[in-house]
């Protein structure tokens, strides 16, 4: 008999594209294209329509720009782990605070 072992996994989300990735490089990239191609798309923006194939200097030079905006704006695989386990900290106990044993013994003998 085999037995499937669940793994988490730490993926990121990028929520312009609405998709998720095992990588956070491929999420800030992702989030990057999205964002430009939103920009490029605007009624009121003066881009090309086909900047990406048309000036690619143009494009890689906007692209590294806002790559770097985006990544500081997205938290490291250790502040992410952090903030869940402050999430799980916030969370209240089903059966009210735990407490250990020293503590749910009285302080003095009474006499």
């Amino acid at each position: 008999m085999t037995y499937q072992v669940a793994e988490m996994a730490l993926v990121w989300r990028s929520p312009v594209t609405g998709r998720r990735f095992f990588s956070r490089a491929a999420a800030i990239s992702a989030t990057t294209r999205q964002l430009i191609r939103k920009r490029i798309n605007d009624e009121e923006s003066e881009l090309p329509s086909d900047l990406e194939q048309e000036h690619p200097e143009q494009f890689e030079k906007m692209f590294r720009r806002l790559r770097i905006k985006v990544s500081k704006a997205t938290p490291t695989a250790k502040k992410a782990r952090l903030a869940a386990v402050e999430v799980e900290k916030k969370k209240p106990m089903p059966h009210g605070p735990r407490q250990c044993k020293a503590a749910q013994k009285p302080l003095f003998e009474a006499s």
